[in-house]
């Protein structure tokens, strides 16, 4: 039974102390680094014998430092993919919530709410949500047997195959929570069919895997081909 992990971005000395809107190419800090090193770890030790892992990542700095921990650990190649760059908000790019609500109110209000009103210089929901999913179905096919899937992606790349996976509005993505270094775990079924299992896992220092709280999917659990 294959398995999908969607990895988060560990935590990165900007995210510290802005949040941030639209894609960037943040190093990761300190402590995001010991969240890598245990996400991989535990990644590594999850493999029972004869399988291995599929490992693709975006672009994103962060997520391609995950990824050459695993890669590293596994002695496995990296398949890089712009189609899982982070969404891109063209001028409002680099500014939080607070500034675009107060000096673009009306139009941050309709991108919100409808998923194919795109950021002005930018991208819609639904244009990330297509391409992106797009290329997570196109690579899962290509899974052979004992062979899973480490996608390392920002959080609303991760939050819109998931709403895709689940048949949802992609703005439910504005009600998901990720924590850094945060796992969504996907599993094959007998049917063919993917089902989202786990959302927003934590690797402990135990090697055990922790729900966070703080991270739930207000979602009807659903799976899809």
């Amino acid at each position: 039974m294959s398995i999908i992990y969607l990895i988060s971005p560990a935590q990165t000395e900007y995210a510290q102390s802005c949040y941030c809107f639209g894609r960037g190419n943040w190093i990761l800090s300190e402590k995001g680094w010991s969240q890598a090193e245990l996400t991989a770890t535990y990644l590594k030790k999850s493999l029972l014998d004869g399988e291995r892992f599929h490992i693709v990542s975006s672009p994103d700095r962060r997520c391609l430092s995950m990824a050459g921990l695993l890669s590293d650990l596994t002695d496995s190649m990296v398949k890089i993919s712009n189609e899982f760059l982070g969404i891109d908000l063209g001028d409002w790019k680099g500014k939080d919530e607070a500034a675009l609500r107060a000096g673009d109110g009306n139009r941050f209000e309709q991108w919100l709410e409808n998923a194919d009103f795109p950021s002005p210089g930018g991208e819609s929901l639904g244009d990330m949500s297509r391409r992106s999913w797009l290329e997570l179905v196109s690579v899962a096919q290509l899974l052979e047997a004992g062979e899973h899937l480490a996608l390392f992606a920002p959080p609303e790349i991760i939050g819109t195959v998931t709403c895709s996976l689940l048949d949802a509005p992609q703005t439910s993505i504005h009600k998901m929570r990720l924590s850094p270094a945060g796992i969504a775990i996907l599993k094959k079924e007998q049917n063919d069919q993917y089902q989202l299992h786990a959302w927003n896992l934590l690797v402990c220092q135990d090697d055990s895997l922790k729900s966070d709280p703080s991270g739930a999917v207000d979602l009807e659990l659903a799976s899809v081909k």
